[in-house]
């Protein structure tokens, strides 16, 4: 009996893993349309945030992108940059 709990933990860990893993973050890839978007959007922007977003392009997730294009003010950017 005490050999089949390492079982059955493996049994619900090996999931979760792989639920965890970066190939399902992947998953979350823009689309071609959406990555359109996000360029036009970018370019619409002032300078600053340009370079800004240039400077943290690979450490923002999607996530964060998407949240910062949804900003309106430029105050609102600058309290997300903080």
């Amino acid at each position: 009996m005490r050999r089949s709990l390492p079982l059955i933990l493996l049994l619900f860990l090996v999931p979760v893993f792989l639920l965890s893993s970066p190939a399902s973050a992947a998953a979350a890839k823009p689309t071609r349309a959406e990555r359109k978007a996000q360029k036009e959007a970018i370019e619409k922007l002032p300078d600053k945030y340009r370079q800004w977003l240039r400077t943290v392009d690979l450490l923002i997730t999607e996530e964060e992108l998407e949240t910062f294009l949804a900003l309106e003010k430029d105050y609102q950017r600058d309290a997300f940059i903080e």
